[in-house]
């Protein structure tokens, strides 16, 4: 198998995404570390071929970052990752609404963290850091699992004016 220290940097973020390749050699690309790929490949909805293409690495270095990892804060490119779509998820169900988890900063989810942050007295400064994470924690453990504000909103918004499941429209697919 391929060797160095591109290989070890996939072993280590597929292990920071929850796909650890137990068994395989450091650095060594290995039937453990492909094994590791494709079941990351397949619970993310990617093609499944244990190659790591440009995709898969995306969306690798997304699924590695947990919320503290990095400071969030608003930039060009949008900053994109689990840790962002955990910073979504527990502002949604604490009723600030950033739209969909989506795991992408945008400016509907700094306003909410803005919101967040004048709501729960701290400094407002749009920057998901140690603090605001100690705070959103502190709260998230004094509130239910719900699916939160953004998911109520579309759901109401999708049977508003709809008297029969006949009347509503529904798009699966694939993106990205």
């Amino acid at each position: 198998g391929q060797r160095g220290e591109a290989i070890r940097d996939l072993q280590r973020r597929l292990g920071a995404a929850g796909f650890t390749p137990v068994g395989a050699e450091a650095g060594l690309f290995c039937e453990a570390t492909e094994a590791a790929l494709r079941e990351f490949q397949q619970v993310r909805g990617l093609r499944t071929n244990g190659v790591c293409d440009e995709e898969t690495w995306r969306a690798i270095v997304e699924a590695s970052w947990k919320l503290g990892d990095r400071l969030l804060t608003l930039v060009a490119p949008n900053l994109r990752g689990d840790d962002v779509s955990e910073l979504q998820a527990q502002l949604a169900r604490l009723g600030f609404d950033c739209g969909r988890v989506d795991g992408i900063l945008g400016p509907a989810t700094i306003r909410a963290l803005e919101d967040f942050q004048r709501n729960s007295g701290l400094r407002v400064d749009g920057v998901c850091g140690p603090v605001t994470i100690r705070a959103l924690q502190v709260l998230a453990r004094q509130t239910g699992s719900g699916p939160g504000v953004a998911t109520l909103r579309e759901l109401e918004a999708l049977t508003a004016g709809a008297r029969s499941l006949a009347e509503l429209r529904i798009l699966v697919g694939q993106f990205g």
